[in-house]
């Protein structure tokens, strides 16, 4: 059975013959101890020359060529230096972390269904692992998992996706783009089965995929940064050591000669030499060796910059920056990047995994096969957003509430579930001591306040304070006058003020007081221009 309406990236299509299936349930790219899928392989970082890299990179893009020198030098990479490999492992976990989103053909049920699958399918830890092994073609330029299918009840499906070694593919000697099997003793090399293999190539340049990758451009910058770190150990051997001159006379014979080189090299190492009495060593004082480290370590961050520049097009996350409209610019260089990557690897997941799964179990869907994107938002100011949405509401608009716990990662509480929330705001009673007259009075005041406060707020305040006044200090005015007629000392009329004490109510008059001690200030306030 043949399916001509799906087919690989190379053009052929997906077959679920008997014989098909039967190789699709095998591993077929395998390593072995020995011959050209070898698990071993020989160093090439080390020694590297600019003339051993040129000749590198110049056999790796040729076509047919055996890729493992040129390979094996861009995994020692990630191995040897630092920089390159935060950079690359950033960029990395960036597209591991992307959560894929499945769409439909159409609202039917069995396309539906079949959405949900494909979402079971690739929203799992396993395949977000490969995801890791497949971004790997960033530097590389092409990477590779093969995937084992396995019938489950009446389905085909992924029983495991393996990583493969790169260096145990090639390209075709044609076309440079077809992917093949490395086998012995054939120079083609062995066609890859269809709706077998998920080889992902990342489009980062126009050229065949073996030019394409990061990696290429990265050796140069390796080896530079290699030779650089070589001359900064040397220099650091002998750094603030003084330069040491042997001196001999015309006398000296060649065997002293050799006698007095060997004491200037020794007394590095040993801190001191013997010479004969008429030979001097003399130790010079150099000023330029702070400006030799400085020269070492400017080259060796350049580097480094180089390094994040390659493969996250920015420096912000691998350095120190400079400025927040800098860093702005840096975030938006970083999500082009990051969406590029996730459309090239949507392009990867839905060709080699996706397409086949529906091929070996559905055949060809009436309304089309869903697809698959790695979308990447915008990030989101909550605190700017929780602010406007404030200020809308105060101003009287009216905001969904689900949206908005949706963007700040809330849910709907359930029903009688324990809630956080803003506390009731508490009004004061009125005070019960004062009686009805009392309260109907100041009742009275305070509309009587309010009217005039609307035409001069400061006067017509104080004025209100006036009003009554007597009425309520009178009682007490007369009882001191009465007590002080009967007083011919002075300890006589002390003793018959404290004798009103308790015989009037006070508390009117304290309020009193203290409101037109307030109204005092506000109209003093007013008239100093405060």
């Amino acid at each position: 059975m043949e399916f001509t309406g799906l087919m690989d990236q190379f053009g052929r299509a997906l077959k679920a013959t008997a014989v098909a299936k039967r190789q699709l349930a095998l591993e077929e790219s395998a390593p072995t101890m020995t011959g050209v899928r070898s698990i071993w392989h020989e160093g090439v970082a080390s020694g590297l020359t600019p003339n051993k890299l040129a000749r590198i990179m110049r056999e790796s893009a040729e076509p047919g060529a055996d890729l493992t020198d040129y390979l094996t030098l861009a995994e020692e990479m990630e191995e040897r230096e630092p920089q390159y490999r935060m950079a690359l492992g950033q960029r990395k976990l960036a597209i591991r972390n992307i959560k894929p989103v499945v769409t439909a053909a159409s609202e039917d049920t069995a396309d539906q269904e079949l959405a949900e699958e494909v979402r079971k399918l690739i929203d799992n830890t396993q395949f977000r692992n490969i995801v890791m092994h497949l971004a790997d073609g960033i530097a590389k330029g092409f990477a590779v998992a093969e995937i084992v299918w396995s019938m489950s009840g009446s389905a085909w499906k992924p029983s495991r996706i393996l990583s493969r070694d790169p260096r145990h593919f090639q390209f075709d000697r044609i076309t440079g783009r077809e992917l093949r099997l490395r086998e012995d003793g054939n120079p083609d090399g062995l066609a890859l089965t269809a709706g077998k293999y998920l080889i992902h190539t990342p489009v980062l340049k126009s050229g065949t995929p073996i030019r394409q990758g990061l990696a290429r451009t990265a050796m140069w910058i390796f080896m530079l940064k290699s030779f650089s770190l070589k001359d900064w150990m040397a220099f650091l051997e002998v750094y603030g050591m003084p330069f040491r001159i042997g001196k001999y006379d015309d006398s000296a014979t060649e065997a002293d000669k050799r006698a007095l080189l060997r004491a200037v090299a020794n007394v590095a190492a040993d801190g001191g030499a013997i010479i004969h009495k008429n030979m001097i060593i003399e130790f010079i004082e150099t000023k330029a060796s702070a400006g030799g480290e400085n020269a070492f370590k400017g080259m060796a961050t350049y580097l480094d910059e180089q390094f994040a520049k390659l493969i996250v097009g920015q420096t912000m996350t691998s350095a120190d920056g400079s400025s927040f409209a800098q860093a702005e610019v840096h975030d938006d260089i970083r999500l082009l990047i990051l969406r590029a990557d996730g459309d090239d690897l949507a392009a990867t997941t839905q060709r080699d995994l996706i397409d086949p799964y529906i091929a070996f179990n559905k055949g060809v869907p009436k309304n089309g096969t869903p697809q698959v994107t790695y979308p990447v938002d915008d990030p989101e100011d909550l605190k700017a957003l929780m602010e406007a949405t404030q200020k809308f509401v105060e101003m009287g608009g009216e905001v969904p509430q689900g949206p908005v716990l949706a963007k700040l990662g809330w849910r709907e509480p359930a029903e009688g579930e324990k809630v956080l929330k803003r506390a009731p705001v508490t009004v004061a009673e009125p005070s019960r001591r004062f009686g009805k007259a009392e309260q109907m009075r100041r009742q009275k005041l305070a509309q009587a306040m309010a009217l005039s406060l609307l035409e001069d707020p400061i006067t017509g305040f104080s004025t209100e304070m006036l009003d009554e006044w007597e009425p309520q200090i009178d009682p007490l005015m007369k009882a001191v006058h009465a007590a002080l007629e009967g007083a011919s000392t002075y300890e006589e009329m002390q003793a018959a003020i404290a004798g009103l004490a308790g015989k009037f109510d006070l508390q009117p008059l304290i309020d009193r007081l203290a409101a037109a001690t307030f109204a005092a200030r506000v109209e003093g306030s007013e008239n100093n221009g405060g």
